[in-house]
């Protein structure tokens, strides 16, 4: 169970972006600018098609 609480995941609901983050904050500053940020248009894009 910890270490699916540990992983940021990203889905779509209803046609929204739907992102989970890890708990911690080093964990979720990771996941934004590693993870996310640099992927965000191309996810928006690919949800709004």
């Amino acid at each position: 169970a910890a270490a699916m609480l540990s992983r940021a995941v990203a889905g779509v609901y209803k046609g929204r972006l739907v992102l989970t983050m890890p708990g911690s904050r080093n964990a979720v500053q990771l996941a934004m600018s590693k993870l996310i940020a640099p992927e965000l248009a191309h996810l928006v894009f690919e949800v709004t098609k």
